[in-house]
């Protein structure tokens, strides 16, 4: 019975109106849990979307086929749809990445990190989200338009601001 009963953030986004939650990176499963019990209708709270624990260099990725093989951990075991990049290598193994996720309908967000270069060789290898702000300011229109054109999801975090002032 430990994931029974209410869970109060969920009921206080439900009292703010707020109907879906998507968290782009747990350091634990225990909100895939959550997920679950909500789509059972075992627990109220709001649609709950999340990437479970993120994709980090540790997993020291050697090629596509084993960037495939971290992926299906995401797809078929952990059952979510997104999973968040941090750092997790090279370029090369950013791309292998990538081009995995897609294979296994997977949407990849990044994490923004302080690497300016690396943000946007991201944004141009086709990660569909980066989140928090570019470690840069103020943003040229070169950048603002390649981010556009990808149709990347850019999301600047208030609480981790690169570059900026830190709230957390």
């Amino acid at each position: 019975n430990l994931h029974r009963g209410e869970f109060w953030s969920y009921l206080t986004n439900l009292a703010y109106g707020v109907i879906t939650t998507r968290d782009p990176q747990t350091a634990t499963t225990d909100v895939l849990t959550y997920q679950d019990l909500v789509h059972a209708g075992e627990l109220l709270g709001p649609r709950v979307y999340s990437t479970g624990p993120g994709v980090f260099s540790s997993e020291n990725i050697e090629d596509l086929d084993h960037a495939r093989e971290v992926m299906k951990r995401y797809s078929d075991y952990y059952d979510t749809k997104t999973i968040k990049m941090y750092g997790a290598g090279n370029r090369e193994q950013r791309q292998w990445i990538i081009q995995a996720a897609k294979e296994m309908e997977l949407m990849p967000t990044t994490e923004g990190a302080l690497d300016f270069k690396e943000n946007l060789t991201q944004v141009i290898d086709g990660y569909p989200g980066h989140e928090h702000s570019f470690p840069v300011f103020p943003l040229y229109r070169d950048v603002i338009d390649l981010v556009a054109f990808s149709r990347t999801v850019y999301t600047p975090t208030l609480l981790v601001a690169y570059g900026g002032p830190w709230a957390e």
